[in-house]
């Protein structure tokens, strides 16, 4: 039936195709410039502690980036024969592409390892990379992790892009597709996908009310020591709040960034909320968040914050316990860890206020705002007192969320400290400004949204025109150009590290900018990408578990194992709604839990999914056809999986009473019969609102009686 459905709506789009109007482009003449006149081969004696050899090049007809954005300009391109080098202890040796201007070194994370003597070709699209800078720009190359005699030769150096008058990567046409049709018979539903993703939350719940609030039967409270954590004398209750991932460590700048990012996806698309049921769940994991961050703030006498607890729990001790959360001693939790005036901390602080910034504006929270605040006060104390290289120096991250700078969330917070005063119309919004003003310009999009940049953030949400909001969109159509696989799909660590989290990520902010700015730039290639990590790739596998037949069965989640150490097979609950990390290609995923690289799943992994989900209900009703906006539905929470807390899953969603309104949307239509027909076709269980004839059962007599409506 599914199959028929879709033959028959591409009769209808083909013959729409065959009376309008096609355009068709051509392709512009290309632009090349050599920038290397020497080519003869140089022999460098690398010191031992210097561990990188670089050249540079300049052009006197593309001095700056805004120069190459005007004319086209958009790749850089070098081949290098290397004749001799060593490899620096061991370390893989690479060659890196770069462009340099003003104080700035970007490469957009371009490496070539090199293995052998020989010729390597190395390309750098930096049309993302600030092309309204009119800094003086330098272009070049760097020979990396070598040491001892090193002897190489540029054989060629130029740039090359198209003409101005087609598209080079700008920010005024659409990113396409990417993406291939593995026609895989799927459906894609984004209401269903963020429905499903904000369980993620629930089993992840911290604390000594997990048992009445956790969606999932196989959470329980835990930790409940935490509710007595001494900082200078002082008790504070520190218990609530979520763990990190299948680790049980309180990480504060992935809770940072996961409940910005969840504030942010409400703010955009409020609709993706409101309009399926959501809401309510919503504001029960913003809601835990919020009252959490606002416990661990420590008040002095005057009410004004002195430190902020930022983790709870150790890496270390953490990583060596492998049991369920409920289980987990107080001698294997390790410490509680503050920033203050002797350990900063000022990322996580500022990244934490503006969570708590974006919550109060979008919830007209006072006290919230009051709290982001006391935060940004504290963080300003911070910068004025300490020494650039001090700012985000902390205890017990370890190697897992070390900060590299502050300035990101900084300004971040200052944007909707300010959002909120313009709203409520209080005078503090100036001070926000100048705050934001400071550093703003500084602030190129340069790498995608993550819990240590929220450089694309800050430059969609942009308080004036100082600064140009196309850099957004002009980074996103280089990161496409630049880290595409050959199955169309975008990744960014090229190790395999969370890869769905980063391509939900940049899926995000394509949406949100085209929300903030009225454009529709990247709705479709977003829905590509989507539809990719659904099962649209050719190992038909899904990355998010339990959302379809094809779904990652394996998570590396020790609560969702229900048992002590990794288990043999299958783990032993479903964590409904759990993205994992995926990987590069989609034939290299092994759906295992002790490949926690492609198979782990963490707070900011959902936090992206559901930016996204939300973007993509809200584009797809807005611009999809009549077939996908009836695929848009949620489902009945009892019919996710049977670990369901019905106590509380069933205050997500209040139905109406309108007879055959299965979509819930307050009226009766086409729209819901084929929601019944999906159904029926589907084994999807639904609501009673979908039996017209009221004899217990879905089935096509449903439809045909809806229809006579």
């Amino acid at each position: 039936m599914k199959r028929f459905i879709k033959n028959v709506f591409a009769l209808i789009l083909s013959t729409a195709i065959a009376f309008s109007s096609v355009s068709i482009y051509t392709y512009a003449d290309t632009l090349t410039e050599n920038i290397c006149s020497d080519t003869s081969s140089h022999s460098y004696d690398i010191s031992s502690d210097i561990h990188n050899s670089e050249v540079r090049f300049s052009s006197a007809n593309y001095p700056t980036l805004k120069a190459c954005a005007d004319s086209g300009i958009n790749t850089l391109v070098v081949k290098v024969n290397i004749s001799s080098y060593q490899s620096y202890n061991g370390q893989q040796p690479g060659i890196m592409p770069f462009v340099s201007f003003g104080e700035h070194w970007k490469n957009n994370d371009v490496w070539v390892n090199v293995n052998n003597t020989g010729s390597y070709e190395v390309k750098l699209d930096f049309s993302s990379i600030a092309p309204s800078s009119t800094e003086t720009l330098q272009f070049g190359v760097q020979i990396a992790n070598v040491s001892g005699p090193l002897t190489y030769s540029i054989e060629q150096a130029y740039l090359t892009g198209e003409s101005n008058g087609s598209s080079s990567g700008g920010s005024g046409s659409s990113q396409g597709n990417t993406t291939h049709d593995y026609d895989v018979d799927i459906e894609y539903n984004y209401a269903k996908l963020l429905q499903e993703s904000l369980y993620l939350f629930d089993a992840n719940m911290c604390g000594n009310d997990v048992n009445e609030n956790s969606g999932f039967t196989w959470r329980n409270d835990c930790h409940t020591y935490d509710s007595s954590i001494q900082y200078n004398g002082k008790t504070l209750d520190l218990s609530g709040g979520y763990h990190d991932a299948g680790d049980h460590v309180k990480f504060g700048l992935p809770a940072a960034y996961a409940s910005t990012a969840l504030a942010l996806s409400y703010c955009q698309f409020p609709e993706a909320y409101e309009n399926t049921g959501l809401k309510n769940h919503y504001d029960r994991i913003m809601n835990r968040f919020v009252d959490y961050f606002e416990r661990c703030t420590v008040l002095d006498d005057n009410g004004d914050a002195i430190a902020f607890c930022y983790q709870v729990g150790e890496g270390g001790p953490d990583h060596s316990y492998s049991d369920i959360p409920e289980n987990q001693p107080s001698s294997q939790r390790g410490n509680a860890f503050f920033a203050d005036s002797s350990k900063p901390a000022t990322d996580i602080v500022c990244q934490t206020a503006a969570a708590l910034a974006i919550h109060a504006y979008n919830e007209n929270d006072t006290t919230a705002y009051e709290y982001s605040k006391k935060l940004f006060k504290l963080a300003e104390g911070f910068i004025s007192s300490n020494s650039a290289d001090k700012l985000i120096t902390y205890d017990g991250c370890g190697g897992f969320y070390s900060g590299t700078k502050w300035e990101d969330d900084y300004v971040l917070a200052a944007e909707w400290l300010y959002k909120y005063c313009e709203k409520n119309n209080i005078s503090d919004k100036s001070a926000y400004y100048n705050a934001y003003k400071s550093k703003i310009s500084s602030l190129y999009p340069g790498w995608v949204w993550s819990w240590d940049n929220a450089t694309l953030p800050v430059n969609i949400f942009l308080l004036d025109s100082s600064v140009n909001s196309s850099e957004v969109a002009n980074y996103i159509k280089g990161a496409v150009s630049s880290r595409t696989n050959s199955e169309g799909y975008t990744y960014f660590d090229s190790e395999g590290w969370g890869c769905a989290r980063y391509n939900c990520a940049l899926q995000a902010c394509g949406l949100m900018y085209d929300a903030v700015n009225g454009t529709d730039l990247f709705g479709e290639w977003a829905k590509g990408q989507m539809n990719y990590i659904l099962g649209n790739n050719s190992k038909h596998i899904c990355y998010v578990v339990g959302y379809n037949d094809l779904a990652a069965k394996n998570p590396h989640h020790r609560a969702a194992f229900g048992t002590s150490g990794f288990p043999n097979g299958n783990v032993i609950h479903s964590a409904v709604g759990s993205i994992v990390g995926g990987s590069i290609n989609s034939t290299d995923f092994p759906d295992s839990t002790a490949d926690y690289k492609t198979s782990e799943v963490a707070l900011d992994y959902n936090a992206s999914l559901c930016v996204a989900a939300a973007g993509l209900y809200s584009y797809t009703m807005k611009n999809g056809s009549e077939e996908e906006k009836s695929a848009q539905y949620f489902l009945d929470a009892a019919s996710l999986t049977d670990e369901m807390r019905q106590s509380v899953v069933e205050k997500d969603i209040t139905l109406n009473d309108v007879k055959g309104d299965f979509n819930n949307d307050g009226i009766s239509d086409s729209k819901d019969t084929a929601l019944i027909l999906k159904m029926i076709t589907s084994a999807i269980k639904g609501n009673g609102l979908a039996d017209m004839n009221g004899n217990g059962i879905i089935e096509l007599i449903d439809a045909i009686k809806r229809e006579e409506l």
